[in-house]
């Protein structure tokens, strides 16, 4: 069983994390003091049973993963939902109909203006060279799925 971190109070009930404070009730303002990243990564993601924080390989059971032929990416949004809409035969239909406010954008046009948070340029502020190896560790499955098309950042090549 983990400790509870001293910070935050997380309660060591392992897997129910999600559950218990700091993010229910709320009983107190979550920042980089009162919570910080690392006490996330050790405490929260690695056992927590929320889909958002486990690795994608395994959010599937391993006899459908050779039934998927397609995987687009967030970052590629817009290219990969043209492909995966003509490969399936629904890009005229879907695709190029013009779904936006005036009905001339693509339906999934590049505008993530009112969803950008900048975490890429964050990166670095919270990850040490320690807790980005850690972190890579819990999501290295997701990095050796070939269906995936991961590249292992250089740093990490060799763990």
């Amino acid at each position: 069983m983990l400790k509870p971190t001293k910070k935050a109070n997380i309660r060591a009930d392992k897997g129910d994390y999600c559950r218990k404070a700091p993010f229910f009730p709320y009983e107190f303002p979550i920042n980089e003091t009162s919570f910080p990243f690392e006490d996330f990564v050790d405490h929260v993601m690695t056992d927590c049973t929320d889909a958002h924080w486990r690795p994608q390989h395994t959010r599937m059971n391993k006899a459908n993963w050779k039934l998927i032929n397609f995987v687009g990416k967030h970052e590629n949004a817009m290219a990969d939902t043209h492909t995966l809409l003509k490969q399936i035969g629904a890009f005229e239909e879907f695709g190029a109909s013009g779904w936006g406010k005036l009905h001339n954008e693509s339906i999934f046009q590049l505008n993530n203006a009112m969803h950008k948070t900048s975490a890429s340029n964050k990166v670095d502020l919270n990850y040490t060279p320690k807790l980005r190896k850690d972190v890579f560790q819990y999501v290295r499955g997701d990095y050796e799925t070939k269906l995936f098309n991961f590249t292992i950042p250089s740093d990490l090549e060799n763990l």
